[in-house]
């Protein structure tokens, strides 16, 4: 909001070399009672657009929005996900030389989140610097290649987008084990808020004989391990692991639930050691292997470990089994 001057900054001044388009709140430069059409002009109008501009622009507008059927209806009768549609579709067609976009796509549907970012990538290309706020980890991978954490009103990294979802991911499990979490229940999945009801307290990749390790030979059986302690009663946790590249690309990822295993409930002070045991076709290279504990309605994360060991792949290592064991 300080870049996008709704509000002042108390002190210090904020500096912006170029034309700037922002979309940072659901509906912002929208009239209630005015249609969709009206609506592109006004909030065009308000992005910095002339009438002539925003004429020559509008059926792209229309046509990315989504929406043409609606387009004389009051934006009153939008949903939040057309709303998001018709605010991106203009705010994206300004040509900004800087556009900030704040957690909005979150509403949007999974085809059209992928359009936006096919539509940011090409903004990029063009040389437009791109401000992109948002829990979503995935998207930040996705969209960004610089990443700067803001933790409580403080700059706390920044770096390579890979590594800034690894520090916001410290960031909360260290404001979890200090109990000053303090997020809408109704958010806590999206924003990686973890409880500790569960804690992992150990991550390991196993070979066939059980011996820890950190490079796999071609073609190699392995396990990964993870030793969890239970700070609370927990009703049938779910247990999972994901592997990444480096630079935060996904390239494989699975839960008990998704394998059909029902795990037990477990009690205050109880142990437990979960086991998958994985053969991946992996091309050689680095990996990062992530594990976490969410509940079974999967409303929060017990815990989470973004980059819980890193290991390193010499040739192929498909198909994955798992098991739980109480201590």
């Amino acid at each position: 909001k300080l870049l996008s001057q709704v509000i002042r900054p108390t002190s210090g001044e904020l500096k912006i070399n170029g034309r700037f388009s922002a979309l940072i709140e659901l509906g912002a430069g929208f009239h209630q009672d005015l249609t969709g059409r009206e609506n592109i002009f006004l909030n065009g109008a308000i992005l910095g657009m002339s009438k002539s501009e925003i004429r020559t622009r509008f059926d792209q507008i229309v046509d990315f929005a989504g929406i043409g059927e609606y387009l004389d209806t009051p934006v009153k009768r939008y949903s939040s996900g057309m709303y998001a549609r018709l605010g991106f579709a203009v705010a994206a067609h300004v040509d900004p030389q800087v556009l900030m976009v704040d957690e909005v796509l979150a509403v949007g549907d999974y085809a059209f989140q992928m359009k936006c970012y096919a539509r940011m990538d090409e903004l990029r290309a063009k040389g437009t610097s791109l401000i992109f706020v948002s829990h979503n980890f995935e998207a930040i991978r996705r969209v960004c290649n610089c990443g700067l954490v803001m933790y409580r009103g403080e700059a706390i990294f920044q770096g390579s987008s890979a590594e800034a979802v690894i520090a916001y991911s410290d960031a909360l499990r260290n404001a979890a084990r200090e109990k000053q979490v303090d997020v809408p229940a109704e958010d806590a999945l999206s924003q990686r808020v973890m409880t500790f009801d569960a804690e992992v307290e150990n991550v390991s990749l196993l070979d066939v004989q059980g011996q820890p390790v950190t490079v796999l030979p071609t073609n190699a059986l392995a396990r990964v391990m993870m030793n969890v302690r239970f700070n609370k009663d927990v009703k049938q946790p779910i247990f999972a692991f994901t592997i990444r590249t480096p630079n935060g690309q996904m390239v494989y990822n699975t839960t008990t639930r998704w394998m059909g295993i029902q795990t037990p409930d477990f009690s205050a002070g109880e142990h437990c050691r979960v086991e998958f045991a994985v053969s991946l076709p992996l091309l050689e290279g680095g990996y990062e292997l992530g594990v976490d504990v969410t509940a079974s309605d999967l409303s929060h994360f017990y815990d989470r470990l973004e980059r819980a060991m890193t290991f390193w792949e010499r040739g192929l290592f498909c198909g994955t089994r798992a098991g739980v064991f109480a201590k």
